[in-house]
């Protein structure tokens, strides 16, 4: 029930005329008093203005009778003024226009919250006693009248205690939960405190922000040492004893256990000292790890390297290990600039790479990286970034999100061409080993495919290539795309010698060999299919070998030339399904062929050739004489030499013609032509 004004000059006259002589009945029974006093809060309690409370404490407070009642009014004041709802301001105004009467509140106040001075002031107790800034503003400016001995007393701890608080915070030997809460209570507390004793505000502020620094710095070293531990873990699957470190929990650990500045700009963290030999690379580290410059190049190096460590091994062989990487690193760059890198190199560090643009990009990265101006780091200013962080960021992309990540210098894009170009040589110098064996049975030796083929990986530099054994490489990689199949068909037939030799022995180009194989087929019609099916495979095999049978000897001590005639022979067999097996069955008929070729005589097969020729290139000329009963009849053939047939030289044509042509012969309609 809500007490009215009238209500509470009721028990304000109570106080004054009742109640204190009520407690006088039995004056030493504390029993008594206890009683009373429980039933004089009660009342109290019910008041609701804060004003109220004050007068009725003014009225009583300097009746020495009233000592028992008055620190129960001053007990009811401390809980309202503890309440969430309790107007500040009221309580302000009070001590901002001290009187007598109105310090012995705060002094009694104070007194109540420390009763003896065992109970000692410390910087927790003054955080948490919400009271000490109003009763401060009482007290600041006065003599000391109205407060007790005992809270004057208490004003000179409280001194002592700031000023000890303030050592602990440059030293860094208060814990952290004690500073967080510090740092919560600065405005409402802590700098108006600072203020009213006249302690230099601008100095503990500044050991304040100081402390707070070291804590960023650490969080952010750490969040850097775990960046490195998990990225051995899980990327390079290497796990060490010692770098079993989780985040720690850090807020009963003392500041100076973190963080102790060393010098300007440089820190150590004692909790962490163990691993201190890869403090220095923590950075490079986090910078070359980054998503927008993590490569492969590093990647590998640092595999290469850790993956010689035990598990139980130090902070310090980590450190040698990783290093090392990064030498490695910066060794490849160099000799990747100037080309001299070997090409074993080019094909351990860029055989699985799909594309210029990736060789390139992977260059860049890592030039990105170790050229990473280190001098731009502000490791302060980064760790309050990666502090203000929500949620927390990558501690890698601190370093490189605002800066030029990637750049390419112009070295970049050739040396990327010729590397791309050049890795994965190891299987196309087996490639050319074969091809080489190839040209042998073909009876020719290139220099070129000799040179490419005994070329030694580890001591060749890529310099040494580029730009001069491009086409043969580029030759090698077309052939090593092709199949099994086509390669084998291509390795048989050059071992096939007497074969080529025969078929050359026949016929000088592929259309002559065409009228050989019609001109057999006409003789041998009656045989049977088997007989046909051995001259389809030798029509065939001629056919897809052409350039290999009729045009190598033109070309052969012309290596473009060379190269160009297989790659059209690749084409030509890469459409049979079993290449390899023609080659051997035409192999197999070697002797049936050359027995075919001797009862074949070559006059047949000449007619044949000259009825084309005529057909295709001949010209006739009929003249008249001085007798005219009489005329000549010439033919005149042109194409590559011009030569002449009488009347009687096309008659005897005719005749052969007409013995070794039958209806089916696949030039039956080039005779009827002729005849007409």
């Amino acid at each position: 029930m809500e007490v009215t004004a009238t209500d509470e000059k009721s028990i304000e006259i109570l106080l004054k005329e009742f109640w204190l002589n009520f407690i006088k009945c039995d004056q030493d029974s504390e029993e008594w008093k206890a009683i009373v006093c429980d039933l004089i809060y009660d009342r109290v309690k019910k008041i609701q203005k804060f004003s109220s409370l004050i007068s009725i404490y003014k009225s009583i407070f300097k009746q020495e009778e009233a000592a028992t009642v008055v620190r129960v009014v001053t007990t009811v004041m401390e809980e309202t003024i503890a309440s969430p709802t309790f107007n500040q301001k009221e309580l302000k105004d009070l001590a901002s226009h001290p009187s007598k009467w109105s310090k012995t509140i705060f002094s009694r106040c104070l007194d109540e919250k420390y009763p003896n001075s065992d109970c000692g002031i410390n910087i927790e107790s003054v955080l948490e006693y919400e009271m000490w800034p109003v009763i401060l503003t009482s007290y600041s400016g006065s003599d000391g009248e109205g407060f007790s001995e005992a809270s004057l007393s208490s004003f000179q701890k409280l001194l002592g205690v700031m000023q000890h608080s303030q050592n602990c915070i440059i030293s860094g030997s208060l814990t952290v939960n004690l500073f967080k809460e510090m740092e919560r209570k600065w405005s409402s507390h802590l700098y108006p405190m600072l203020k009213l004793l006249k302690l230099d505000v601008k100095v503990f502020k500044e050991a304040m922000d100081s402390a707070n620094n070291r804590i960023l710095l650490f969080h952010f070293h750490e969040a850097l040492l775990l960046n490195f531990i998990n990225y051995l873990d899980k990327e390079l699957n290497k796990e060490f004893k010692v770098c079993e470190i989780s985040p720690l929990t850090i807020d009963d650990m003392y500041i100076n256990e973190l963080c102790v500045e060393v010098s300007e700009k440089s820190w150590k963290y004692p909790c962490l000292e163990a691993a201190d030999p890869v403090k220095p690379l923590l950075i490079p580290f986090a910078v070359m790890t980054s998503e927008v410059l993590k490569n492969n190049i590093f990647h590998q190096q640092c595999k290469d390297q850790v993956k010689c460590l035990n598990n139980i091994d130090s902070w310090s062989q980590i450190a040698i290990a990783v290093k090392t990487a990064f030498e490695s690193c910066t060794l490849i760059l160099a000799k990747l600039k100037d080309q001299t890198i070997t090409l074993h190199e080019v094909d351990t560090l860029f055989r699985g790479i799909s594309s210029v643009s990736v060789v390139t990009h992977t260059l860049s990265q890592l030039e990105s990286a170790l050229l990473f101006p280190k001098d731009s780091v502000n490791f302060l200013k980064d760790a309050r970034t990666f502090s203000s962080q929500r949620p927390p960021c990558s501690v890698s992309s601190i370093f490189v999100a605002s800066r030029k990540s990637v750049f390419s210098s112009p070295w970049i894009n050739k040396v990327a061409t010729n590397v791309y170009l050049w890795r994965g040589l190891s299987p196309l110098l087996v490639e050319a080993q074969d091809f080489a064996k190839i040209m042998n049975d073909f009876e020719v030796k290139q220099d070129e495919f000799m040179e490419f083929f005994i070329i030694d990986l580890q001591t060749t530099e890529l310099k040494s290539v580029a730009n001069e054994k491009e086409e043969m490489l580029e030759f090698m990689k077309k052939t090593k795309e092709q199949t099994g199949e086509v390669k084998d068909s291509i390795r048989v037939f050059a071992k096939s010698k007497k074969l080529r030799e025969w078929i050359l022995a026949k016929s000088e180009d592929l259309d002559a060999m065409e009228t050989f194989i019609g001109v057999v087929l006409d003789t041998l019609a009656e045989e049977g299919d088997e007989i046909q099916d051995r001259l389809t495979n030798l029509s065939e095999l001629c056919s897809k070998f052409s350039l290999l049978i009729y045009n190598f000897d033109k070309v052969k001590s012309r290596i473009k030339r060379v190269m160009k005639l297989f790659e059209d022979t690749y084409k030509k067999l890469s459409d049979i399904s079993d290449p390899v097996a023609l080659v051997e069955i035409c192999n197999n008929d070697f002797e049936w062929y050359k027995r075919i070729g001797e009862l074949q005589g070559s006059i047949e097969q000449g007619a044949v050739t000259q009825l084309k020729e005529i057909n295709q290139h001949g010209f006739y000329s009929i003249q008249s004489s001085g007798d005219s009963h009489k005329c000549r009849v010439s033919l005149s053939i042109v194409r590559d030499k011009k030569h002449s047939l009488s009347l009687d030289d096309l008659n005897e044509l005719e005749s052969k013609l007409v013995l070794i042509t039958r209806k089916h012969s696949s030039w039956a309609e080039e005779k009827e032509l002729f005849q007409e």
